[in-house]
């Protein structure tokens, strides 16, 4: 497959238009999914690396941690003995709980007794010092801006997944996107309570970094997606948060078993992947200074699908707007 013929642009027809309509004053939203207009034989000018428009300067550092194996076992030891000594005070540590506390004591000396694997401790400085020689100490002017502060031009909603880091498959710079990584690159609707660390990312990246696009990227063979396709939709749950969590695209899976329920469990998720994409853009509408940036035209949702397995990309938008308010 040649480098040209895996990227593609398209607007998969997943929510109808007046699925997404929503009210702002007197007029009313529409949002619809269409293609880039981008042809082949025009390539857009790349967003340059950073914008020179630092919003927080770096903080300077407080402390400079300095851990040791014997601080480790010494602060776990006095912490397993302040528990034992708060439970006997509350006549509260029977002999069940005491063993048990013995029990996992025992292990964890005799975990901690091993050393860390050499293996892990040379991959992560071999990993560090390619990066620094590589990259750190190459590009002295970027890592120098970006020690003044960040001003991302994207925001990106990836999936947890080992497979899929988003600034390896798009070749995203440090400072280039503001990332969050979820189990199955969800985002969940406006609330304040349950989903209060989503909001508080995407107010950031919209209110105080000032991102221009919000991407929200999909991708073949993902778990949260089967598990969201295979999980009951009532009845007791068998985990303590994946199932909740998933259900926050549960729209996208009714869709797909209502007009799809005859194809295969695999052809299904991987409709599915795309569909709870686009139901998790509809939630972004649901973010008041989300919409005030798209009226605004300072920002722009966009939906995005990679296929590991054959090596492929789709991207498409959601177009925004108001219409002429009507009188009866």
């Amino acid at each position: 497959m040649s480098t040209a013929s895996a990227f593609a642009i398209n607007a998969p027809s997943f929510l109808n238009a007046s699925s997404l309509k929503k009210s702002v004053r007197s007029g009313s939203v529409s949002a619809r999914f269409t293609c880039n207009s981008s042809s082949s034989s025009s390539s857009p000018t790349p967003p340059s690396l950073i914008r020179n428009e630092p919003v927080f300067a770096a903080p300077a550092p407080i402390i400079t941690p300095n851990w040791t194996e014997d601080k480790g076992n010494e602060s776990y030891e006095n912490a397993i003995n302040e528990l034992k000594k708060l439970l006997i005070e509350k006549g509260e540590l029977d002999p069940v709980a005491a063993a048990r506390i013995d029990n996992i004591t025992a292990q964890a000396t005799a975990t901690s007794d091993a050393k860390i694997s050499s293996d892990t401790v040379e991959r992560i400085k071999s990993g560090f010092v390619k990066f620094k020689t590589e990259k750190f100490e190459t590009n002295p002017t970027l890592y120098n801006e970006l020690a003044q502060g960040q001003s991302p031009k994207f925001m990106v909603f990836a999936c947890s997944d080992s497979r899929v880091c988003p600034s390896h498959v798009l070749d995203f710079q440090p400072g280039e996107a503001f990332v969050v990584r979820n189990v199955a690159n969800m985002v969940p609707p406006f609330d304040q309570t349950k989903y209060a660390g989503v909001g508080a990312a995407v107010e950031y990246a919209v209110l105080h970094l000032k991102v221009s696009e919000i991407i929200v990227i999909g991708h073949s063979k993902c778990g949260g997606i089967k598990g969201l396709m295979t999980f009951p939709d009532e009845g007791p749950h068998t985990t303590d948060f994946i199932e909740d969590w998933v259900k926050v695209c549960l729209p996208a899976k009714k869709k797909v078993v209502a007009e799809n329920g005859a194809i295969s469990l695999d052809d299904q998720c991987v409709t599915c992947e795309k569909e709870a994409v686009n139901v998790s853009l509809g939630n972004l509408l649901t973010y008041p200074f989300v919409r005030e940036g798209l009226v605004n035209k300072t920002l722009a949702l966009k939906g995005g699908h990679y296929d590991f397995v054959n090596g492929t990309f789709e991207l498409w938008a959601l177009e925004f707007g108001l219409s002429t308010p009507t009188s009866v």
